[in-house]
């Protein structure tokens, strides 16, 4: 009789170890929950250096190379540091981003993060633009993988159009952003957030560039058209109105000496 309370008291106390060991790895999990939110929260609201400090206090909770759902939180590093470079007008910034950016590519690929580490590559020139990432650019563009990130697809075409504009190829550049507008037609999307009068600008440039001002002089005009429709109450001091006007004021010298 002994012997059998002594075997149920340490089946007892077995299930108690075990109970309280799930118990802490509940409250870690909260509790690491509670900091990704917080770090998120902080992003969001433009308190960059708050968010970055708390997005290190996740990742060091965990081994190198093994952070839990890594290429997201390393993605939100990075867009948090883009977003202070801009801010701060801080080079450093913009390599810890596109370091962040990297790390989140060791993990997984994911279409947020191959527009951000495209943003990084060819607009602000950060490391070299490689075969993979415009493959993975145009896979996205074309809806051949990820066809329902719609935003992300309009973007992936814009940057294609961007990169093959600053390697000369000015025709494939005009296909590409008219392939982005044609996207946008389709499914019309948050036209502030992804900034579309910079792409009737950007046409309208190519055009010119390849000697069709009549339909440069009608993106232009569309384009302001689309920053009064999205600012509809100080369009007229949105810094892309005055690129617009300057671009129709030469068009219009132009024509006058002809």
């Amino acid at each position: 009789e002994a012997e059998r309370l002594k075997k149920e008291k340490q089946k007892l106390e077995k299930e108690k170890q075990e109970i309280e060991k799930k118990k802490k790895k509940l409250e870690n999990e909260l509790a690491l929950t509670s900091l990704l939110g917080a770090a998120n929260t902080a992003s969001a609201r433009g308190n960059y250096e708050r968010a970055v400090d708390l997005y290190y206090q996740f990742i060091r909770k965990y081994p190198e190379g093994k952070v839990y759902r890594g290429g997201l939180i390393f993605h939100n590093l990075a867009n948090t540091f883009l977003k202070l470079a801009k801010h701060r007008r801080n080079r450093e910034y913009y390599l810890k981003a596109y370091q962040c950016a990297l790390e989140s590519r060791k993990y997984n690929i994911f279409p947020e993060q191959i527009i951000l580490f495209a943003d990084l590559t060819i607009n602000f020139r950060i490391g070299p633009v490689t075969s993979e990432l415009l493959e993975q650019l145009t896979t996205l563009a074309l809806g051949k993988k990820w066809k329902q990130n719609h935003f992300d697809r309009i973007q992936a075409a814009f940057l294609l159009c961007k990169w093959q504009e600053s390697q000369g190829n000015l025709p494939q550049a005009l296909r590409w952003i008219q392939y982005a507008l044609k996207l946008y037609s389709l499914r019309p999307v948050n036209g502030r957030l992804l900034n579309l009068p910079i792409f009737w600008l950007v046409q309208g440039d190519l055009l010119w560039r390849l000697g069709d001002p009549q339909r440069a002089e009608q993106s232009y005009l569309q384009g302001l058209k689309e920053l009064q429709r999205l600012y509809p109450y100080y369009y007229r001091n949105h810094e892309l109105y005055f690129e617009f006007q300057k671009r129709l004021q030469k068009l219009h010298e132009k024509r006058r000496k002809i």
